[in-house]
């Protein structure tokens, strides 16, 4: 910018860009990521960083075969609270999706839209031994729709042996636990080689991930309320 202009002009016209350049960004179908998060997608490996199923990239999406239980692990081990973002859509089959998400040194299996019986379910599992449709975390309201595009929020925080874990889609709540973290478990087929990693799965169904970003919690700001 010219020398004559003053520094809150220079400022003023500074935050118009970044406006303008995030617009454009939104506008284009790109992921803005905030500075204090990770691009959870950008370090992904398809071929080395699948646990099973094939995997690859279709328009810059993550993109999951229809497998049974096919599963990818994210190359970032959350230590602590955390919040994490993503947006997927299902876009053949009616089977379920998935985050699997560690919890202080445990794991446990956020399922959407499964198909245990007559409805869909939404929910944790295993929660003392119990699928989604069987504990306290089911929902049954939220329904998945092939080739709609879901924004899904999951915040985890643990203190002193416990933990909450919540899941909001489209910024409407499905998913509101607490409890004990030893009652947290995961089915040995969703299993990613290491409790400490955060990943995503689809079972029997092609998905999608079109952006996926972390953020970690600070401990001051975090609490189980």
């Amino acid at each position: 910018m010219p020398d004559h202009i003053s520094a809150p002009s220079r400022r003023r016209a500074l935050l118009v860009i970044m406006l303008l350049a995030g617009l454009q960004a939104v506008a284009s179908g790109c992921s803005v990521f905030q500075p204090n998060t990770t691009n959870l997608l950008k370090a992904v490996n398809p071929d080395t960083d699948a646990v099973s199923g094939s995997w690859h990239f279709e328009k810059k999406a993550l993109t999951s075969e229809s497998a049974p239980h096919a599963r990818l692990a994210f190359a970032t081990s959350p230590h602590g609270d955390y919040e994490v973002n993503i947006t997927f859509a299902r876009v053949i089959g009616d089977g379920s999706v998935h985050v699997l998400l560690p919890v202080s040194g445990r794991q446990v299996l956020l399922t959407l839209a499964d198909r245990p019986d007559d409805g869909m379910v939404t929910g944790l599992e295993f929660i003392e031994g119990k699928a989604a449709a069987s504990n306290a975390s089911a929902d049954r309201e939220f329904t998945m729709v092939n080739h709609t595009r879901y924004k899904l929020k999951v915040t985890v925080r643990t203190r002193a042996g416990e933990a909450r874990i919540q899941a909001d889609i489209d910024g409407k709540p499905v998913v509101r636990w607490a409890g004990q973290l030893s009652a947290l478990s995961l089915p040995l087929e969703w299993a990613l080689g290491s409790d400490a990693t955060l990943g995503v799965g689809a079972n029997d169904t092609v998905a999608q991930v079109y952006s996926a970003s972390l953020k970690m919690i600070p401990a001051e700001t975090s609490s189980l309320r």
